[in-house]
């Protein structure tokens, strides 16, 4: 994570609960329907992508800066609504 500056230049990081995330990746991967070493995948990722999360927005919070929510139910259309405002200021 970096400051910068500039005409038209802005960075936006998305979070989500780590109840959402667990449960975006096992029903994108079709847990249910996967071969074991695929659901021992699933079950290792989003660990990773958790603690991946924590670092980003502790360096967001250090430098003054908030997450963009994408939680629970949101479609991406919704995702891209939120970000576009955060990117024109509308948001």
């Amino acid at each position: 994570m970096a400051r910068f500056g500039g005409v038209g230049l802005s960075a936006h990081w998305l979070r989500a609960d780590e109840a959402v995330l667990w449960a975006r990746i096992r029903a994108d991967g079709r847990y249910p329907e996967a071969a074991p070493d695929g659901r021992y995948l699933m079950d290792k990722f989003p660990a990773r992508t958790v603690r991946y999360q924590e670092l980003l927005l502790a360096e967001l919070a250090a430098l003054g800066r908030e997450p963009l929510d994408a939680g629970d139910g949101r479609s991406v259309e919704g995702l891209a609504d939120i970000v576009a405002g955060a990117v024109t200021g509308a948001g």
